[in-house]
Formats: C-alpha cells, sequence, structure tokens
C-alpha cells in the first residue's frame, strides 16, 4: 500500500489537515508520497535508510521527491531539532528490528517539534493477512518452520500469494526467508505500546477505525456515516487485514 494514490497515502493526507505543514515521510521509499504531499501544498521531505542501495536507489526516486530526500545514516535522521509539525511513517515498523525501534523513535521525536504528531500505519503481531507475501497466517508459524514451508508452498500450488513468478519451493522458501531473517518482524502490540512509551511518555492513540471509514468512503460516500457504536468492528476488520494506525503528539512546553 505504498503508492501515491493508495488508501494509507489518502488517509494521511486527510489526518493531517489543510497545508502548510513542514511534514517528514519516515522511511520514504521512492519518495511518492513526499511527491504527492509537495503537490498538495505542504512542505513534505522523504528520509530512508536505504541500506546498501543508496546510489541505486535515487535514479529510482520519484523526479518531484528527489531533491527532498534524504538518506537516514548510522539511525541519524539528517534534520535538526524541532524542524517538523509532523513525521509520517507508512508501512515501515514492521521492517524496523525490536533493538532498533527505540532509536528510531528517539530520532522521530528529536525532528519533531513540540506538539508536533507522529501518525505512524503498519501490521502489529495479531494481524491475520500477511500483507508482504500475500496469504494469511504464514508469519504465526514462524516457530515451525517446516510445517510454515508446507503451508507456503500450499499455499502457491492453490493459487495465492504475491510476486508468483517463481515455482512453489523457489517462492515459499524466499518468503520463509523474509518472515525469519529481519526483513519483516512483527511486534506486539504490548511491545509498540512499551516503546512508544518510553519515548513519549504515553501510549499512541489508535485511529484505526478512521482510517476504516475512509476505506470505505471510497467506495460508497455515505459508509464513512456509520454509527460511532461499530467502530470497534471496523477497527477489528481493519486490524486483522491491514493493520493498525496509530497517533502520537510530542509533549509541548509547560
Amino acid at each position: 500500500m505504498r503508492g501515491a494514490n493508495s488508501p494509507n497515502n489518502g488517509f494521511i493526507l486527510a489526518a493531517l489537515g489543510p497545508p502548510p505543514a513542514r511534514v517528514l515521510d519516515f522511511g520514504c521509499g521512492v519518495g511518492q508520497w513526499v511527491a504527492r504531499a509537495r503537490s498538495c501544498g505542504y512542505d513534505a521531505w522523504g528520509a530512508d535508510a536505504y541500506p546498501d542501495r543508496w546510489l541505486n536507489n535515487q535514479g529510482e526516486i520519484d523526479t518531484q521527491a528527489q531533491p527532498h530526500v534524504l538518506q537516514i545514516k548510522n539511525g541519524h535522521i539528517p534534520f535538526g531539532d524541532d524542524v517538523f509539525d509532523a513525521v509520517v511513517s507508512n508501512q515501515v515498523f514492521e521492517h524496523v528490528q525490536s533493538h532498533l525501534i527505540y532509536g528510531s523513535l528517539r530520532e522521530i521525536k528529536r525532528v519533531l517539534k513540540p506538539g508536533g504528531l507522529f501518525l505512524a500505519m503498519f501490521p502489529t503481531r495479531d494481524i491475520w493477512f500477511e500483507g508482504h507475501v500475500g496469504v494469511y497466517f504464514p508469519h504465526w508459524l514462524c516457530g515451525w518452520p517446516a510445517l510454515q514451508l508446507s503451508y507456503l508452498k500450499g499455499c502457491h500450488a492453490l493459487g495465492f500469494g504475491y510476486y508468483r513468478k517463481k515455482n512453489a519451493a523457489e517462492w515459499a522458501a524466499s518468503n520463509q526467508a523474509d518472515l525469519t531473517n529481519g526483513n519483516i518482524v512483527y511486534h506486539t502490540l504490548d511491545e509498540v505500546n512499551s516503546h512508544w512509551s518510553q519515548v513519549f511518555g504515553h501510549k499512541p492513540t489508535c485511529i484505526t477505525a478512521a482510517n476504516m471509514r475512509f476505506r470505505l468512503k471510497s467506495y460508497y460516500p455515505p459508509l464513512e456515516r456509520m454509527p460511532a457504536i461499530l467502530d470497534p468492528v471496523l477497527k477489528f476488520i481493519h486490524t486483522k487485514r491491514a493493520g493498525r494506525a496509530l497517533l502520537i503528539r510530542k509533549a509541548a512546553p509547560n
């Protein structure tokens, strides 16, 4: 869901409110959201680690975003303190290993202005649909590698999964590697709340139901106005299929 016109990217813009605002896309990839946000009037910038691929990735970054995308080196976001009104992050923290989360959050807090908001969207371990592989539940089987591999092969044989050009054995082995070698890391909600609380002083606010309403509106606008009593259902559906949307603010000085 990283395309410029993806529902997540649209929801992030809606959550930010009207420009102007100086905003950083943490883990911006090829800068699609940065380009879209700048076209909407935001002073948008991007930063990503691009491990071992910075020179190659520079050629892949959206041409409109390229002057505004910088590399994160040694965990350091290349901006000064208190410079952004908001930091956003779309489908990034499931790629941040546990021992690196605290440092990443500290850097995000550092570059945020007092009172600035941090909006992060990513799946936690309780998600059902594994959105990188494109099948349900394979990440729940990491403790049973033989079973996981057989399950992935079976999914491929039945026609399920993304990027299926490889044969079943190669596809299953490649996806199993991503799920077990640190490329994809599913953190529990308790771990997320603990890390966010350590850095920001309190747990993030869940706005997952609002994201689900935004998605439904694109299909049939009246669905956005469903009664609030249905929010737990909307949150459950979105959490299990697409992940969470979490919002937190950096404390303003007293």
